[in-house]
């Protein structure tokens, strides 16, 4: 019988939620204030990718850099003794293609001793498989995509429908192993590297396909034909006898199932969570040699663990002993499960990766995302809710500067870039930086978010405008009533559709904000939609179905387009303008006239025609200082 987590019970938390984070305004109080910090401290990211150990144990791979300049370091796991190698590095987290192999950068692989280098063209953010026993041993699938046909300019063309090839890694080859029947976006493939799953798409919808050979046609498997936001393949196990899935309970919550490909049935319910979803924002722990589901990372409030496997349940528990009131997170296992690399993290700190040995019982640092980053010197994170205006329970998370008093603070409201996506409680650079300048920062995971249930997600569908933009303000509201906030210094900020929340509430709320920041928002969503026509092939049909359809909702897009209230604006905005390929350049150059046609104060700090654009650390510290500054002078006291 499969586990449902404990409910999370809505009338009991939005009762305590008041008290507990008031509770929270006094902590941080009771802390000293930080010391103003360089703004590259926040600027510069992770030195380090995510680390590999190898199969053996014996050997931690891993990417050291900044910015353009990458070194491969290989880490003997007794010594500690580096080897550091440059040709080909990136910042990509490298893969262990054998007992010997790894593949690392933008397609180079070595052997661990440095020897036998190739350089080829995939990376390791492309495998799907890189276990592979038997004749195709040392080999990788990975995924490949058909070359640019369409687009326009430099930055604007998203790949998708990918086929598979087989990196054949000693002679640097790359050879077809299965071509896309459809419209695939994803593929699983057993431990002989026989390509066995593909996911296969039509629109919204979408279906499992299943072969038993390469030689076989694909056919769909049984209760797995065409449906809307039901089910997806998430692993496969390497004798290709359990197929994992994420499905949707009755309640419309995603949870776990299994699925037995030769009788064609789904299993039992492995696991879920009553009011959370498990797909997402989900790592699943799976044997490296038999790819069994050992366990299950995941996000309420705050992230946890479910471990299936006894022995790994235990360490979990060791671990979170060793280091409390932290995430201890093990992301890389050697074949026999007794050494483990671990990322040990809060909101707080970006996290530091340990080794560990069962069978030594040793639990050693080995190195730090962000070493400059020191934790006491960081602001505190809480989870917040709130009931909006309709009775919906809204989630999100409250970031407070140290040492800032208790009440009357100004505030920030993030608007993340959704929907379809959620704020976790994790380390979040942008909301640090403002908590060290004195700011309180309303992370808001408004309606339209994932996480939480088919229901929370798909009531704002066709209506962007309306009640994403009401659960914003009414954070808003809540953080005033509750005294955290001084009312009349509220700033709204977000990158993607949380500046197009920004635009739009600087518009609808008169009053309400003293100033907003929209990075890389949309301006015009007629516009924009049929730009994404030709750039974003693979995501439009889920555009189109959350956005709206230019002729049917022309009267809603109108709503959820700053464009066409331009004239509305009541504060001064900071227009953000990247080099994404999802940013339309004519809608930004429409809205900026319309601006001016109206005579609203504004700012635009463009990296359009910029091939680093915000990537690099020259550019997030031109881009933080400025939003620095734009705050700075729109948020002073009355």
């Amino acid at each position: 019988m499969g586990v449902v987590l404990h409910r999370d019970m809505k009338s009991l938390w939005a009762a305590v939620c008041s008290v507990a984070v008031l509770g929270a305004v006094g902590r941080a109080a009771e802390r000293a204030v930080p010391p103003v910090l360089p703004v590259e401290n926040f600027a510069w990211r992770d030195v380090t990718s995510g680390l590999a150990l190898s199969r053996d144990g014996r050997t931690i791979a891993y990417a050291a850099g900044r910015d353009r300049d990458w070194l491969l370091m290989l880490r003997d796991w007794e010594t500690a003794k580096t080897e550091t190698f440059g040709a080909g590095a990136g910042p990509a987290t490298p893969v262990w293609t054998s007992a010997e192999r790894v593949l690392y950068g933008s397609g180079a692989s070595m052997d661990r001793d440095g020897r036998n280098l190739e350089q080829g063209e995939i990376g390791p953010g492309r495998v799907i498989a890189s276990r592979i026993e038997g004749d195709r041993a040392g080999d990788v699938l990975v995924l490949r995509y058909d070359p640019l046909i369409r687009g326009r300019g430099q930055f604007s063309y998203a790949p998708a429908f990918p086929h598979v090839d087989r990196l054949v890694l000693r002679r640097g080859i790359a050879l077809p192993e299965a071509r896309n029947p459809g419209e695939v976006t994803g593929w699983l493939a057993d431990g002989a590297g026989g390509v066995r799953v593909a996911n296969d798409t039509r629109g919204v919808e979408n279906r499992v396909l299943w072969r038993d050979t390469d030689a076989e046609s694909w056919r769909v498997l049984p209760g797995l034909d065409f449906t809307r936001d039901e089910v997806v393949p998430l692993w496969l196990s390497a004798d290709a006898a359990t197929l994992g899935l994420a499905k949707r309970t009755p309640a419309g919550i995603w949870g776990l199932y299994g699925y037995d490909p030769k009788l064609g049935r789904i299993g039992e319910l492995l696991l879920s969570h009553d009011s959370f979803d498990l797909y997402g924002n989900t790592a699943l722990v799976l044997a490296p040699r038999t790819r069994e589901l050992l366990g299950v990372y995941f996000n309420t409030e705050r992230p946890q663990a479910f471990w299936f496997d006894t022995e790994m349940r235990a360490v979990q528990q060791a671990l979170d002993e060793a280091l409390p009131g932290r995430l201890n997170q093990v992301v890389s296992l050697g074949d026999d499960l007794k050494r483990m690399i671990v990322l040990s993290r809060t909101a707080s700190d970006p996290g530091v990766f340990y080794q560990f040995d069962l069978g030594a019982k040793s639990l050693q640092p080995v190195l730090a995302r962000r070493p400059w980053i020191r934790a006491e010197q960081m602001a505190d994170v809480f989870p917040a809710s709130f009931m909006a205006r309709d009775g919906q329970l809204i989630r999100g998370y409250l970031t407070l500067p140290a040492g800032r008093g208790q009440r009357g603070l100004p505030l920030v409201v993030l608007a993340y870039d959704g929907p379809g996506r959620r704020v976790l409680y994790d380390y979040d650079t942008e909301a640090q930086f403002l908590a060290n300048r004195g700011y309180a920062v309303l992370a808001v995971n408004y309606r339209g978010s994932s996480g939480y249930g088919r229901k929370f997600q798909d009531q704002p569908k066709r209506n962007l405008g309306v009640l994403p933009q009401e659960d914003l303000a009414d954070a808003v509201r809540w953080a005033v009533a509750q005294g955290i906030a001084d009312p009349a210094r509220v700033a709204i900020m977000g990158w993607g559709f949380g500046g197009t929340c920004a635009l739009l509430g600087l518009s609808r709320e008169p009053g309400l904000y003293r100033c907003g920041i929209s990075l890389d928002g949309t301006t015009d969503w007629v516009a924009t939609l049929a730009y994404r026509r030709q750039s974003d092939t693979g995501a439009i049909a889920s555009l189109l179905d959350t956005v709206g359809e230019p002729g049917r909702d022309a009267a809603a897009l109108r709503e959820a387009s700053p464009l066409h209230q331009a004239d509305r604006l009541t504060a001064p905005v900071l227009l953000v303008i990247g080099n994404g390929y999802r940013v339309l350049p004519e809608g930004n150059t429409a809205y900026v006239a319309a601006l001016k046609r109206a005579g609203k104060p504004h700012e635009v700090l463009s990296k359009q025609n910029d091939i680093e654009g915000f990537n690099d650390t020259k550019g997030r510290v031109e881009l933080l200082t400025r939003i620095e500054r734009f705050l700075a002078a729109n948020m002073t006291a009355k």
